[in-house]
């Protein structure tokens, strides 16, 4: 039979696999180090060296972007960010220079397309919150923008959103005369897109990313399929959304027949519904749809 060991006997044991130089390296790896200052009750040698030294906020940063180059939806990424965010808000670290301002931006905005790419909205917002209000940078109006087309969108609250845009419109007048038109569209599918493309390209690409973008195009798609027959798939791409669609083609082919004329025109048949098995791009067009 073999020993019962005790508690304390399987703790010892789980503790000795670790020697003292692989401890060490786990302690030396700022980033590997899962101790957070919100989580913390006395700080960690690596938080307080994050506290004390901006060189290590720097090399902190310089090895999460290594790891989000390769990784860009790695949780170790998203911990690293947090753990970074944290530290620069806090009392020691606010109270830097200019430098330690920018590294505040870009921790922000990476933590910003981390959470896009994660699809972690609202923590997404928290970090875009973040950058409009501290609004010192170049990019400060399209943080705004981003936050606002977030809450009227994601939150749907339109009027919190342009109450954003009015505090902000002063810094780029273009911009949010766009955004409030974009807000403004956002009960017209057909012609939102039309308004989404007067964006600055940064905006328009984390607005088209958000889920809510997705149930616009279904909604605009919905709209055509009522008004019309056929349409050339061209025209749909390019004046109705603008070429902003997302994996328009795909979609189109999926629900409907899409067919192709003798001059190499492709024509959607919104009144033929694609059968299943049925190839969608022969080079014939089927029977003509019935008058409404």
């Amino acid at each position: 039979m073999l020993p019962i060991q005790s508690e304390a006997e399987r703790h010892a044991r789980r503790r000795a696999k670790f020697s003292d130089a692989a401890r060490t390296a786990i302690l030396g790896n700022v980033l590997a180090d899962r101790a957070l200052l919100s989580r913390s009750g006395n700080a960690t040698a690596a938080l307080e060296a994050l506290r004390t030294d901006a060189g290590a906020r720097e090399r902190l940063l310089d090895e999460i972007r290594a790891l989000y180059a390769h990784e860009p939806t790695a949780e170790l990424v998203g911990h690293g960010l947090r753990k970074l965010r944290e530290v620069l808000v806090s009392a020691r670290a606010g109270a830097g220079d200019a430098r330690s301002r920018e590294l505040a931006q870009e921790a922000f905005e990476l933590s910003v397309q981390y959470y896009v790419g994660t699809e972690d909205w609202p923590r997404s917002a928290a970090c875009l919150e973040h950058l409009a209000a501290a609004g010192c940078a170049a990019r400060a109006p399209q943080h705004a923008a981003c936050l606002a087309l977030y809450r009227a969108h994601m939150e749907g609250d339109p009027a919190g959103a342009l109450d954003l845009v009015c505090t902000h419109q002063h810094t780029d007048v273009r911009l949010f005369a766009a955004c409030r038109e974009v807000i403004a569209l956002s009960g017209q599918p057909v012609l939102w897109y039309s308004a989404v493309a007067q964006l600055a390209e940064p905006v328009r690409a984390f607005l088209l990313r958000l889920p809510s973008t997705q149930r616009l195009q279904d909604d605009t798609l919905a709209v055509l399929s009522c008004a019309y027959n056929q349409l050339p798939l061209e025209f749909v791409e390019r004046t109705c959304f603008c070429e902003l669609g997302c994996q328009l083609r795909e979609k189109l082919s999926h629900r409907w027949t899409i067919a192709t004329g003798p001059a190499g025109q492709e024509t959607v048949y919104f009144k033929r519904r694609r059968l299943p098995g049925a190839d969608a791009t022969r080079g014939e067009s089927p029977e003509g749809p019935k008058k409404c």
